[in-house]
């Protein structure tokens, strides 16, 4: 049997790729960002922002829409906690991704937001609408059960937007997961 041989290393920043030289001179390690670029938080407002929005605080939910992303959940506790009235004119939902292979998943968030009325699902974003969607959010959630750390909650941390995950809230307290009860009164603190 013959060992594997190292061919390269990819790694996100050059400081990394730099280590990688100190340790291992011969193998290679390109350097492969994977960040977003910086933007002004008065730059452009996304096609789905509305003037209404401005006195509200905006969670935005950017990713693939599928069960590990903890969607089901999160409609779930978001109509629990707009039961409250203030909570419901304080706070609002903006529901941004695709969904996966599942045609449930659009009538079900149009359900939602009909009963709750805070709340948009606003499709797919990309490129310059994907950053002007961070940069209008007070919030990003996404309370996946799967994920460690998602690569959308380290993009709306690198522009600024703090990002809630079903395992800390703003304060670092431990936070509910998303079958957990506590979820919509962690949105309920976060929103006002």
């Amino acid at each position: 049997m013959t060992t594997p041989r190292l061919v390269s290393i990819v790694v996100p920043v050059f400081n990394e790729a730099e280590a990688v030289g100190h340790l291992a001179p011969r193998v290679p390690a390109p350097v492969i960002a994977n960040c977003v670029p910086a933007t002004d938080p008065t730059a452009e407002r996304p096609r789905w922002w509305r003037p209404a929005l401005a006195d509200r605080t905006v969670f935005l939910f950017l990713a693939r829409i599928e069960d590990k992303k903890g969607w089901r959940p999160l409609l779930e506790a978001w109509e629990l906690a707009s039961r409250d009235p203030d909570f419901r004119r304080a706070a609002h939902l903006v529901i941004a991704g695709w969904p996966d292979r599942n045609p449930s998943i659009v009538p079900a968030i149009a359900r939602t937001a009909a009963r709750t009325g805070n709340l948009d699902y606003v499709g797919p974003q990309f490129g310059t609408d994907r950053l002007a969607s961070y940069a209008a959010a007070d919030a990003f959630i996404l309370p996946s059960v799967s994920e460690g750390l998602p690569m959308a909650a380290l993009e709306a941390m690198e522009l600024g937007v703090p990002a809630l995950r079903a395992c800390i809230d703003f304060s670092g307290l431990a936070a509910p997961t998303t079958d957990d009860k506590r979820l919509p009164k962690v949105l309920e603190n976060t929103s006002g």
